[in-house]
């Protein structure tokens, strides 16, 4: 629904008289015939009727003002048409890179310095490039088309509005969470989990290169004055996966093995993909029971166990790549406390499941091993 304008001025010519009529006794007193006959009477009409015409203008927005006020929200410059009334001139393309080139064009020009109607804005277009071509737009169009992008999310103020514009920033950008409060450029795992007041971190998934620094330079005029924003790629946790399945009767084992690595690969995907996985949740930890969920639902599979090493001691089914941090990581944090539940994960860190390094045994049915990963 449109904003209804307000009416500036509503006095009418009658009010306008009435007024003056009325104010004669105050500052002179002495004036007491106020007949239409009169002299003073007949130029406070006059000045009546030249004043309800002011006012009659005052409520009216023409078209250099609607022009001059879009120009203030999206910097394009629209001359008003001296031909057909409610349209203005514009050119067609790339008006911002014509604004500069126009104002450099203006303050070198000796025989035209201004632009009033549409043909000297057309005869300044053409001075600076013959192929730049000037059309009439419609005003009410362009009042449209201005209010439209004013509704469009351009600024960043919540997390949510930093993951949607750096999403905006390039079609590869595939997935982005904003991490409030903190600084995920730092090197050391205490420093980017400490708190730090006016910075935000986004960290940015892309389906091909580093676009980092294309989506840092978007976010960077659309975020709030005070606001130190840090744009970074994920950080990828090596985990490695070991498990004894014990296969159905029935089951391929080539069949089986391929399928299993699939739905684990597909299950940490940190990208996501087309048919509406989204990839796996940044930060969330990785639990032993999901991984046991997803090989047990695995077709030809029967039962998921651990495996077991040399000595006959079980091995975790979950191990992280970096030996340093996988006390950091472990949840309970020691195994005397209990057999492993989960990886932890910070806001900033996804799966990366390295298939390579991990070990998945295939038993037949009367407990024969079939083989193992080239990794194991």
């Amino acid at each position: 629904m449109p904003i209804k304008l307000p009416n500036l001025d509503d006095r009418t010519f009658a009010d306008l008289v009435q007024e003056a009529q009325a104010l004669i006794p105050v500052y002179s007193p002495e004036w007491t015939n106020h007949n239409e006959s009169d002299p003073g009477i007949t130029l406070i009409e006059l000045f009546a009727y030249l004043t309800e015409m002011l006012m009659y203008r005052l409520n009216r927005v023409t078209d250099a003002n609607v022009s001059a006020f879009l120009k203030l929200i999206d910097g394009i410059e629209r001359i008003p048409s001296t031909r057909n009334r409610g349209m203005v001139c514009r050119v067609e393309g790339n008006e911002q890179a014509l604004g500069d080139r126009v104002r450099d064009t203006v303050s070198n020009l000796r025989s035209q310095n201004r632009t009033v109607t549409c043909e000297e804005y057309e005869r300044l277009v053409s001075a600076i490039d013959p192929l730049l071509k000037v059309r009439e737009f419609a005003l009410k169009d362009e009042v449209r088309s201005v209010v439209l992008n004013l509704r469009q999310q351009d600024r960043a103020v919540t997390p949510q509005d930093f993951e949607r514009l750096a999403l905006a920033a390039d079609p590869k950008v595939k997935r982005a969470a904003c991490v409030p409060q903190r600084d995920l450029t730092k090197a050391k795992l205490a420093d980017r989990n400490q708190k730090a007041d006016a910075h935000v971190s986004v960290v940015v998934v892309s389906s091909e290169g580093d676009l980092t620094g294309v989506v840092s330079r978007y976010l960077e005029p659309r975020r709030l004055l005070t606001t130190r924003v840090h744009v970074v790629p994920p950080r990828l946790v090596s985990l490695a996966v070991h498990v004894s399945l014990t296969l159905k009767p029935d089951a391929v084992q080539k069949e089986v093995d391929a399928e299993v690595r699939k739905r684990l690969a597909h299950y940490f995907n940190p990208v996501g993909d087309e048919h509406g996985h989204t990839g796996w949740p940044f930060g969330r930890d990785v639990y032993v029971s999901e991984v046991y969920r997803v090989i047990d639902r695995t077709p030809g599979v029967d039962f998921v166990t651990r495996l077991k090493d040399d000595k006959g001691k079980l091995i975790e089914i979950l191990t992280v790549e970096d030996p340093k941090v996988e006390g950091e990581r472990r949840i309970p944090p020691a195994p005397p406390a209990g057999a492993l539940v989960a990886i932890k994960l910070y806001p900033d860190e996804l799966v990366n499941l390295n298939l390579d390094k991990s070990q998945i045994v295939l038993v037949s049915p009367v407990g024969k091993d079939s083989g193992k990963d080239a990794g194991s």
